[in-house]
């Protein structure tokens, strides 16, 4: 949360709050004296007597700085009224759509994440798609040496949840990058998607681009469709076992960094399970924008109203 101010020179007026207090004190201390000044004490006592005139007394002061304070809290709202005060809190925007990239190369399977690289990421693909908003477009698409669109742009959390539980490796062998940002690019395109909507891809792999399309290609598909690319590295440094082979990171991530870069997105090292939820979290935080709350009028009115009540 953030508070500005439009008109910050109000905010001078502050130095009056020291000055009300100040000038409220020395006015009731001299219109006590002034009143004893002309009251008969010994008649007061005999009428009130003088219990219930200390009693009176706290009354009295007790009112009194009732009385200021209400005077302070009218004061200052209209010098922040004054001085347009603005709040600005992060909330989550729902003017985004989102592709899901998942790279299904055999070299998933890998054992480094539990329990296969694959399905940590599928699961944390789950719990990024759930905190979405229900205005968000998402689709998914999978890829190896070919793309697969497993869900086209749709609304409906449901449907995509069941598409990313149905991803599986794919035998067709290499990891076809430039195509899959070509394709992800093409989900945001079908003419039934809401004009004017940011528009993220996440794509996510453990490997490097070695057939398909230049990357570069990709790249500039991608920035001219007004597409911000999210890349996520998916390996540990020490690598892991799959189909009885032993698999060490190749993550081309000078290339992975170059997407986001170029696309004005980020780039994110998975290399444990908790890494990998963390990011997609991190992913979603980048996508909140500040939004205004406009206070002036409403302390105004509020100021308006301690007055006439």
């Amino acid at each position: 949360m953030e508070v500005t101010f439009t008109n910050p020179q109000f905010l001078f007026f502050l130095l009056s709050v020291p000055l009300l207090i100040i000038s409220h004190f020395f006015t009731m201390v001299y219109l006590k004296r002034r009143a004893f000044k002309f009251a008969n004490i010994e008649a007061i006592k005999r009428v009130t007597g003088g219990e219930k005139a200390s009693f009176r007394n706290t009354i009295f002061l007790t009112r009194n700085l009732g009385i200021l304070l209400l005077r302070m809290v009218v004061l200052l709202f209209l010098i922040f009224s004054a001085a347009g005060t603005t709040i600005w809190l992060d909330r989550l925007t729902s003017d985004f759509d989102v592709v899901l990239a998942i790279d299904s190369s055999s070299s998933m399977l890998a054992d480094d994440f539990q329990p296969t690289r694959i399905e940590a990421a599928k699961k944390a693909a789950d719990e990024f798609v759930s905190k979405l908003s229900s205005k968000t477009s998402i689709g998914l698409i999978s890829f190896a040496g070919s793309v697969f669109v497993q869900q086209p742009m749709t609304s409906d959390t449901g449907k995509v949840l069941d598409s990313i539980d149905n991803v599986q490796v794919t035998r067709v062998g290499g990891t076809n990058i430039g195509d899959a940002l070509i394709q992800g690019t093409n989900l945001f395109l079908v003419p039934n998607t809401v004009p004017n909507k940011a528009r993220i891809l996440v794509l996510l792999t453990d490997g490097q681009s070695n057939i398909g399309p230049p990357v570069e290609e990709g790249i500039t598909y991608a920035r001219n469709n007004q597409v911000k690319v999210y890349t996520v590295g998916v390996a540990t440094a020490a690598g892991g076992n799959y189909l009885r082979v032993e698999e060490l990171s190749t993550i081309d991530e000078p290339t992975l960094k170059k997407i986001a870069s170029n696309t004005g997105g980020l780039y994110f090292r998975a290399d444990s399970t908790q890494k990998l939820s963390q990011t997609f979290n991190d992913i979603l935080s980048s996508s909140k924008q500040k939004s205004p709350i406009y206070m002036s009028q409403y302390l105004l009115l509020i100021a308006l109203i301690l007055i006439f009540t």
